[in-house]
């Protein structure tokens, strides 16, 4: 078998230029799955859309104490 450079395939975009969303597999607890069911059917809303609030609102609090401790 020919060997390959991974680091070409690992940085290169692949697939569809026009995809914006990457996949990700991810383990939690079942408490924690459980509250996120629960946030999701009180927002009207599936978990995806409850752990990409929560990430888009942890990074926003990242940038501000990053800016604020310059």
């Amino acid at each position: 078998m020919r060997k390959r450079n991974l680091s070409h395939f690992l940085t290169k975009p692949q697939g569809r230029l026009g995809n914006t969303n990457t996949n990700m597999t991810f383990s939690m607890s079942r408490e924690t799955a459980a509250r996120l069911r629960d946030a999701a059917l009180a927002k009207g809303t599936d978990m995806q859309g409850v752990v990409e609030l929560a990430v888009d609102e942890w990074l926003a609090r990242q940038t501000e104490i990053s800016e604020a401790s310059r």
